[in-house]
């Protein structure tokens, strides 16, 4: 998605600041089916990914002769698997390679090595990466290409190791998405309104912060850190600092299966259209404001 601001600008010259702790997309690999086919369930498939037409969807497994571990180990953070899909396999993920952080198998990143995973890169912008575990960071320069990309846009792509919510660069960010994770669940500080006034007394005037709230579809090691329960938490304590100001995007089969939250008054929805690839405007009428 596109992180704009008010005067809805495609690109924008001041830095965007990613976060992230273990990230993970809403996407679930299950290793309990081993030896039989892998079990990939994917909870949120409205996505913009340049899939070409398959036999088989993301909620199909994969047979375990497809499947390839590169790298397994544990970090002071992670529970850490690289997974190498065969490029035969008959799966929307074949020909790919999958970052595992956590227990029960939620997708941190997918990456294609001979082709793009997505149409809808800004290249223009300068991006802030922080990460809390720097095995994380190795694992993507050796794995996913990371190394590559620093090497290309060292004016445009910084990447730090620390605590994200700590995070400052000088005049502040002109947008922060927010994607912190741990252990399969939002990390507890999203719940804080605290955080949450911290993050926007850290961006520029007229600038937004994108929030991956996860829902049911993030499973975490701990049961009793129920995903749809620690959404609608994290959302509460956003709502306190940002009021009306907040704006909801559902994806997923249903409503509570996945959802992305967005600061700031909704802009004229025409005019924000225009200044998408068109393979995003089909979600800009999905955004609904927040029903505290």
């Amino acid at each position: 998605m596109s992180l704009t601001t008010l005067q809805i600008r495609p690109f924008t010259p001041f830095p965007i600041k990613i976060s992230r702790h273990a990230y993970r997309t809403n996407t679930k690999l299950s290793f309990k089916a081993l030896p039989k086919p892998l079990q990939i369930k994917s909870k949120s498939h409205e996505t913009h990914h340049d899939f070409t037409p398959q036999t088989k969807t993301q909620e199909d497994g994969i047979p375990i002769e497809d499947v390839k571990i590169i790298a397994k180990f544990k970090s002071g953070y992670n529970y850490i698997r690289v997974l190498e899909i065969s490029r035969k396999a008959d799966h929307p993920f074949a020909g790919s390679r999958l970052l595992l952080l956590d227990a029960p198998g939620n997708i941190h990143s997918i990456s294609f090595l001979f082709k793009s995973l997505t149409n809808t890169y800004f290249d223009g912008v300068v991006v802030h990466g922080w990460e809390l575990d720097p095995s994380v960071i190795d694992v993507g320069r050796e794995f996913f290409g990371l190394k590559k990309l620093e090497k290309q846009y060292p004016d445009r792509l910084f990447i730090y190791v620390g605590n994200a919510l700590s995070a400052e660069v000088k005049d502040g960010f002109s947008g922060i998405l927010v994607d912190l994770f741990c252990k399969g669940s939002l990390i507890p500080e999203l719940q804080d309104p605290n955080t949450w006034e911290k993050l926007r007394k850290s961006l520029r005037k007229d600038g937004r912060i994108m929030v991956n709230v996860g829902g049911s579809c993030v499973e975490a090691e701990d049961k009793r850190r129920d995903g749809k329960v620690v959404m609608e938490d994290t959302l509460k304590a956003m709502h306190r600092v940002f009021g009306d100001r907040l704006s909801v995007l559902n994806l997923g089969n249903r409503k509570d299966d996945s959802s992305l939250a967005l600061t700031g008054r909704l802009p004229d929805l025409d005019a924000w259209k225009k200044v998408l690839p068109i393979s995003l405007t089909c979600y800009v009428d999905m955004w609904r404001p927040l029903d505290p």
